[in-house]
């Protein structure tokens, strides 16, 4: 569980340039959409 947070946030800091030339809205549907696809991993491999 820890590495799916880990890795969750590893790839928010190496997108966050990108996130910060489009605009807020847009990025934070994209974090809310990458949340939620490492959410749906985590649930598919059965660990809690």
């Amino acid at each position: 569980m820890n590495f799916v947070f880990l890795a969750l946030a590893s790839l928010i800091k190496t997108t966050r340039p990108f996130l910060g030339l489009v605009s807020r809205a847009k990025a934070a549907k994209l974090v809310r959409t990458l949340v939620d696809l490492f959410l749906d991993m985590e649930a598919g491999t059965g660990e809690e």
